[in-house]
């Protein structure tokens, strides 16, 4: 979603778009956020940056208000090269132009619970005892993600 679709959004609460790390984030706070400042919020990591939540952000507005779901906050973190930083192994490069994917998953991991999260933490109220999601597309991301949260390798016939 590009600048002036996320501008036409009539979003109850705020999405910002932030620059870290040289990459760019986008941390959405709900509508409740704002009200509140001694309230702590859980998070939902999201990869891919903001195109897995923004979407769909009026439904789920919708159901905070109701009191179907919680209100939390979305980070979504924009990938420099996904193909490199979500293959948690070295592999072939599945767009046959030659070379090969190096594995730095552990890499891109580290970078985001080492650098990211402490800096979105230091600048928005984020739960420390927050349960941290990794949401993400299939295919690779499942690979990540199970890297992430079990810390081995997913069965590499996936």
């Amino acid at each position: 979603m590009d600048e002036s679709q996320l501008e036409m959004m009539k979003l109850q609460g705020t999405l910002d778009k932030l620059e870290f790390a040289n990459r760019t984030i986008y941390v959405y706070t709900p509508p409740s956020y704002s009200k509140d400042e001694s309230r702590r919020f859980p998070s939902i990591i999201v990869q891919d940056g903001n195109y897995l939540f923004v979407d769909s952000m009026n439904e789920l507005e919708a159901d905070f208000a109701s009191g179907v779901t919680e209100e939390v906050i979305f980070i979504g973190i924009e990938p420099e090269d996904r193909n490199r930083e979500y293959t948690p192994w070295r592999a072939d490069n599945l767009m046959n132009d030659g070379g090969f994917y190096e594995g730095e998953a552990d890499v891109y991991l580290n970078m985001v619970t080492e650098e990211i999260i402490p800096y979105v933490r230091a600048h928005y109220r984020i739960t420390e005892d927050a349960a941290l999601y990794v949401c993400r597309r299939a295919r690779r991301g499942g690979k990540n993600d199970h890297t992430a949260i079990y810390g081995t390798e997913y069965e590499k016939s996936v």
